[in-house]
């Protein structure tokens, strides 16, 4: 970057740089309600899906239905009949039915609750 048509940016782009990067490396302050740090409360809910952690369940949901295709709502329910730490086990089972209508999934969840029983 030579002549003085550049002159002016390089006096600026390095101050702009410093001054984003400080911006979106800035930390804040803990948030807390009642006294209770809200990081506290958020780093004990965590949900784990092959390697992968989630901060949320929804945020789980979301992904595993996008990237299986699976239907949201089914896998949902068959997470919470499996249990959360074993969501593997939950893909697995939306995936064996995943062009069934409703009526087929119902039933392949009343089946699954009476085989875990």
């Amino acid at each position: 970057m030579n002549g003085s048509a550049f002159d002016g940016f390089k006096k600026s782009a390095w101050p702009m740089y410093l001054i984003a990067k400080a911006r979106l490396n800035y930390e804040g302050w803990p948030l807390a309600i009642g006294g209770i740090t809200l990081e506290d409360i958020l780093l004990d809910e965590k949900f784990e899906f092959d390697g992968l952690s989630f901060t949320s369940l929804t945020l789980m949901l979301d992904y595993l239905s996008k990237s299986f295709r699976l239907n949201k709502e089914f896998l949902r329910r068959v997470l919470v009949i499996y249990g959360n730490d074993k969501a593997i086990k939950a893909v697995k089972f939306c995936r064996l039915l995943l062009n069934n209508s409703e009526y087929q999934r119902e039933n392949a969840i009343t089946d699954l609750i009476k085989s875990l029983r």
